[in-house]
Order: C-alpha cells, then sequence, then structure tokens
C-alpha cells in the first residue's frame, strides 16, 4: 500500500551532488539560475585562464628580456572596469525576481511558537 508513495517520495541520498526534484516554482526557477551562474562562472574561468596562459607565453622573458614601460592604460582600465559592472548588472536583474518571488506571504494553515530556553525546549 504504502510502496507507490515511497517510491514517489524525494529525500537526499548520501553523497548526493546536485538539487532535490523541486515542489514549487521558485525552487525550479533557483535551481535554473543556480544552472545559468555555474555556465557564467566557468565561461569566465576558462577566459580568465586563457588570457593568464597568453600573458605568460607571449610576455615571458625568454621572449621579451627588456621589458616595456607602460605607464598609462586608460581604455583598458575602462573597459575592465565595466565589462565585470555590466555582468554584475545582468545577475542582479533575475536574482532580485527570484528573491521577492520567494517574498510571498501565504497565510499558514497551522501557526506553531517554538521558545528555546538555554537548556531545555517548551
Amino acid at each position: 500500500m504504502a510502496l507507490p508513495f515511497l517510491l514517489n517520495a524525494d529525500a537526499s541520498k548520501p553523497w548526493q551532488l546536485g538539487f532535490q526534484t523541486p515542489a514549487t516554482p521558485t525552487m525550479e526557477g533557483i535551481i535554473r539560475f543556480h544552472h545559468d551562474l555555474m555556465f557564467l562562472l566557468i565561461l569566465i574561468c576558462f577566459f580568465v585562464g586563457y588570457l593568464m596562459f597568453r600573458c605568460i607565453h607571449l610576455f615571458g622573458e625568454e621572449k621579451n628580456p627588456v621589458a616595456v614601460q607602460i605607464v598609462h592604460g586608460s581604455v583598458i582600465e575602462v573597459v575592465w572596469t565595466l565589462i565585470p559592472a555590466f555582468i554584475l548588472m545582468a545577475v542582479a536583474v533575475p536574482s532580485f525576481a527570484l528573491l521577492y518571488s520567494s517574498d510571498e506571504l501565504i497565510e499558514p494553515a497551522l501557526t506553531l511558537k517554538v521558545v528555546g530556553h538555554q537548556w531545555y525546549w517548551s
């Protein structure tokens, strides 16, 4: 009799990676947002790693024994400041939407008051 219920019950498993099956649309949005952020994070990590490899490869001491003195790079400084700012704004919009959707106030069917004392619960 309880077998169909137990087969469909979703619970965490030992050494589980990832999320459980969502029960609400808000949790589905959170999982989708997590996956989108992880994809963006991987892209950024590969891009930064590629740039670091290219800098080490192209500007090593054996290829350039005399360092070039560059005093100002205003354009590159503006670019590497604005691009992360735009990325953060693009991430903030869906995160605020999820934050506001999770702030729904639903009238509870049951209210439970629990008071924690120093040595016991009441």
